[in-house]
């Protein structure tokens, strides 16, 4: 029982840290370093920004998440957060939990089974192209 809490605690710490970076702030954020340089860019002739907005997604990043989630974690969703997906993932996680939580049952290993075979899929849809983040395009591509 003491490792299954350690489990769920795990992965409500890695779920908040996949929100934290999975967070896009609205285009018409600007930080006061980026007001103050709006104001100062006629007279320095600055054209670049100091740091970008939205920095996008990598698709390198989404692969190594969507294998920790099918090698090390049992289909825990990491890559569908950081890409996005946050309702799919959130169904997959309360599938996930129950499934730990049942894992001594048949019921909880037939259900990580079937997450597991869904990271499967997932991987080799970020390692074609072809699962995208929610908003777009990645920045980044193998």
């Amino acid at each position: 029982m003491k490792n299954l809490l350690h489990v769920f605690l795990l992965a409500v710490f890695m779920l908040f840290v996949v929100n934290a970076f999975a967070i896009q702030p609205s285009t018409n954020y600007k930080t006061k370093a980026q007001q103050i340089q709006v104001q100062t860019a006629p007279a320095f002739n600055i054209t670049t920004p100091l740091h970008k907005a939205d920095e996008g997604k990598s698709q390198t990043i989404a692969l190594v998440l969507a294998l920790v989630s099918l090698l090390a974690l049992a289909g825990f969703p990491l890559h569908l957060y950081y890409l996005g997906y946050k309702k799919k993932a959130t169904w997959r996680l309360i599938l996930w939990i129950i499934g730990i939580l049942s894992a001594l049952f048949i019921v909880g290993a037939i259900i990580l089974l079937v997450l597991w075979i869904l990271a499967l899929i997932d991987t080799i849809k970020i390692l074609s192209g072809d699962l995208k983040p929610a908003n777009g395009d990645y920045t980044e591509t193998l």
